[in-house]
């Protein structure tokens, strides 16, 4: 059987056994790529196995310690099921990490409400550059005052949660 790609507006499924070092860049471009209205590349499922770290962090909630950009991007873009963990004896030859099987499936368009996707995950990578620094000396919006933006959507731009 020869591969061919999907015709046109045809979609793909990706299934990937990702190499641990390079599954979190790799799924954030792979969302990236995909989420984008505009996007020809069309991926509803994703089915891959990763570290389970990492998996854990793709689903994990604010005020944890996974809790990072990954965590932000991935589940404004995808529904992700947990589908099996996956022990080290599954592998030959055995990794001393613990895997899981994710699912990661396209949210339907009304769901999404992301113009730019590229630009929401760099905007969400710069916002956890420095977890300590105030979010508000963190924020580059061109021709836009980062505390009338955060008003604008319903954040008090002084708020600290420390207080």
């Amino acid at each position: 059987m020869r591969e061919r790609p999907p015709a046109a507006g045809g979609d793909y499924k990706l299934v990937a056994n990702l190499p641990y070092d390079v599954a979190t860049p790799v799924l954030i471009e792979l969302l990236i790529l995909s989420a984008t209205r505009a996007s020809t590349l069309r991926i509803p499922l994703f089915a891959c196995t990763i570290q389970k770290e990492v998996g854990e962090r793709l689903r994990a909630g604010p005020d944890t310690d996974a809790y990072g950009p990954i965590s932000v991007i991935a589940p404004n873009a995808r529904e992700i099921e947990v589908v099996a963990p996956v022990p080290p004896t599954a592998f030959w030859p055995q990794p001393q990490i613990e895997s899981t099987m994710l699912a990661l499936r396209l949210r339907p368009p009304d769901q999404v409400d992301l113009n730019d996707v590229h630009g929401f995950a760099q905007f969400v990578r710069n916002g956890f550059m420095q977890r300590r620094k105030m979010l508000l000396k963190r924020l580059d919006v061109p021709g836009q005052s980062a505390e009338a933006l955060l008003e604008r959507v319903g954040v008090n731009p002084l708020h600290d949660r420390r207080t």
